[in-house]
């Protein structure tokens, strides 16, 4: 019975012992909920009422901020889990229609991890007490009518990682403080302000930079070549500002991660350099609205990751290169508006949905390749003749079909009855003749667009009256009753 009653309790106490141990892995593993301090329940508060809040909107966010709740479960508002600390603050589209005070109890939440604050109304320049939320990871003033310079006091963001000053109304020369942040900063937007100079000399010291907008700014001079000396960039947008110069690519760093390129409306000039291959994961490269010339190096056709390839409002006075087909995964190549020459050679991309040759010199036919285009315009060249053969299926994916402003004569072919419902379809300014197909009566009420305009047409095409009274679109050109090739109705001349 002793030696019975002494294994019983030998098992009691190893049983017990094992309940105590998982009690304590098990409070270990949970976490602690503190509820919000009461000084950052009160920061919060007086930040709200530093605003002309309407709270009887059906905002959710700044409603649910009262004293009945805990403010960690406040809207827009996370707490550490530990400490009860705000550590997030994340508010959006938020009518707070007033400027951050210098005194603004926002900067007594010095806990801050993130302080998101988009399209809140807020305007006026920031105040240096902004400098106090030294915790700072990530800081979105985006959208907003901030004017004025970026205060000094960012010097104290050392570990801020994302940056988002965009859409506001920011003046001054490219903020030098940021050079303090060069080994943290990630993300940098400040596009879409009003800053004014010239970016600075050795942009390679952002060594950790990922993603560069300074887009929609007046900041001039020659292309940032030591800026893509950053291996981790994976995105620059340096559109619609006012550099100047050739594009070129020195000393890139041989593991380029870059994937999107924006260089567009702005002043550069010269050839694209052939060094762009060496963005081998570019997939979006957008050259447009410069003074580039030719020749269009080989090398592009190493990109083969590129969807989408706009060189358009350029100088090129060239035929399109065919190497351009080696570039398999477009799906947009905008190569309008430039002095292109010669015919188009056949693209290999069975992705493209878009493709724009329009104000250019091309010449020739209309091959049967390009039906299979959704968006195809090829307005404003001289092309004369269409390929003969067409199926039916050949237009079942097209959109936007526009070949306005050519040099088409004779009839109008009959494979503009087997336009897809909902297609755009602008054949004005050429030469057409003679009467529009009979069949051409069940596409024409289902098309979104039509124009003919300032072409020969003659003939009666009453059952048009009908197709206009029903149709859902929009129609140029079209004059019910009988349509004369005398030219008395302009919108047919």
């Amino acid at each position: 019975m002793i030696s019975s009653h002494s294994y019983w309790f030998s098992s009691v106490v190893t049983l017990y012992f094992f309940f105590l141990v998982f009690l304590v892995l098990h409070t270990l593993a949970s976490p602690i909920h503190h509820y919000c301090c009461h000084d950052q329940r009160d920061a919060l508060l007086e930040f709200k009422h530093e605003f002309r809040v309407n709270e009887s909107n059906s905002d959710p966010y700044l409603s649910s901020w009262n004293n009945n709740r805990d403010c960690c479960v406040w809207e827009g508002v996370t707490c550490d889990a530990e400490s009860g600390k705000v550590i997030s603050l994340y508010l959006y589209d938020i009518p707070l229609n007033n400027s951050l005070k210098p005194n603004s109890s926002l900067f007594k939440l010095q806990h801050l991890c993130n302080l998101t604050l988009i399209a809140c109304y807020l305007y006026g320049e920031i105040p240096s007490s902004i400098g106090n939320l030294t915790q700072l990871e990530f800081l979105y003033l985006d959208s907003n009518n901030f004017k004025g310079y970026i205060p000094a006091s960012f010097a104290n963001f050392t570990k801020l990682s994302l940056l988002d000053l965009s859409n506001n109304q920011f003046t001054g020369e490219f903020p030098l403080v940021l050079l303090n942040l060069t080994t943290t900063l990630s993300s940098l937007d400040i596009s879409s302000n009003l800053f004014k100079s010239k970016l600075w000399p050795d942009m390679s010291r952002f060594r950790s930079l990922e993603y560069f907008d300074v887009g929609g700014n007046s900041f001039f001079g020659p292309f940032p070549t030591s800026l893509f000396m950053n291996p981790s960039l994976t995105r620059v947008d340096l559109w619609g500002n006012n550099f100047t110069g050739p594009v070129e690519f020195k000393n890139i760093s041989s593991s380029s991660k870059l994937q999107i390129l924006y260089l567009d409306h702005n002043n550069f000039t010269g050839p694209i350099p052939k060094s762009i291959s060496n963005f081998p994961y570019l997939y979006r490269l957008d050259l447009s609205d410069n003074n580039l010339i030719g020749p269009i190096p080989r090398s592009l056709s190493k990109l083969v990751n590129l969807d989408s390839l706009d060189l358009s409002h350029n100088n090129f006075i060239e035929p399109i290169p065919i190497f351009i087909s080696k570039l398999v995964n477009l799906i947009l190549l905008n190569l309008s508006h430039n002095n292109f020459i010669g015919s188009i050679p056949r693209l290999n991309s069975l992705i493209l949905v878009t493709l724009d040759l329009s104000y250019n010199k091309l010449e020739g036919k209309i091959s049967g390749w390009l039906w299979h285009v959704p968006t195809l315009i090829l307005s404003h060249n001289s092309f004369n003749r269409f390929e003969k053969s067409l199926e039916v299926s050949d237009l079942s994916h097209s959109v936007t079909l526009d070949l306005s402003s050519n040099v088409f004569r004779g009839p109008l072919p009959h494979w503009i009855c087997k336009l897809r419902p909902s297609t755009l379809l602008d054949l004005s300014n050429n030469s057409f003749s003679g009467s529009i197909p009979q069949c051409f009566r069940n596409t024409v009420a289902g098309l979104t667009s039509l124009n003919l305009k300032k072409n020969n047409f003659s003939g009666v095409i009453s059952w048009i009256a009908a197709a206009i009274a029903y149709g859902p679109g929009v129609f140029c050109g079209l004059v019910i009753g009988h349509i004369f090739s005398q030219g008395i109705y302009n919108w047919f001349m």
